[in-house]
């Protein structure tokens, strides 16, 4: 779950999506796109995003598990701009 299981997707794990990789590529496009899938959350987060932006983000090193369910916030299959903003808030709080 924590290691990268293919060199088409850095970031992507055995079903888990995994921070603080070099690039990520996003489910239904060829682009690769540089830097962390998530990068106001700690690099060695990994989550499991799931349809409609349901969430878990696990980050050993806080002792941390985020969970969120509902609908999505808006029309992505896989709201992974969403997941950003909501790491802005809570790492103001976790800090």
């Amino acid at each position: 779950m924590t290691n990268t299981s293919q060199n088409i997707n850095l970031s992507y794990g055995y079903l888990t999506w995994l921070n603080g990789k070099s690039g990520y590529r996003i489910p239904g496009s060829q682009l690769n796109f540089s830097g962390s899938v998530t990068p106001n959350a700690p690099t060695d987060m990994f989550a499991a995003i799931g349809k409609n932006g349901q969430y878990i983000n696990v980050v050993p090193s806080k002792n941390i598990v985020l969970i969120r369910m509902g609908d999505s916030p808006d029309q992505s299959l896989v709201p992974f701009l969403y997941q950003d903003d909501l790491w802005a808030v809570f790492k103001e709080a976790i800090n």
